[in-house]
């Protein structure tokens, strides 16, 4: 986590955050990351079922 994310100003607090392009790319990015992620677990839980019910 940045460090700068934790320190506002009261003049910065009351303004619109809006993100730099650095900060878009690194979100779009991360959310990809979480998709694929959500993706590979989904496949690990099928896979887990599956392989109980072979052992039975």
């Amino acid at each position: 986590m940045r460090a700068e994310q934790g320190a506002t100003t009261p003049s910065s607090a009351t303004k619109k955050k809006v993100l730099n392009l650095t900060d878009q790319d690194e979100l779009s990015r991360l959310r990809k990351e979480v998709e694929q992620l959500r993706m590979a677990r989904d496949i690990l839980k099928k896979a887990a079922v599956f392989f109980v019910k072979e052992l039975q």
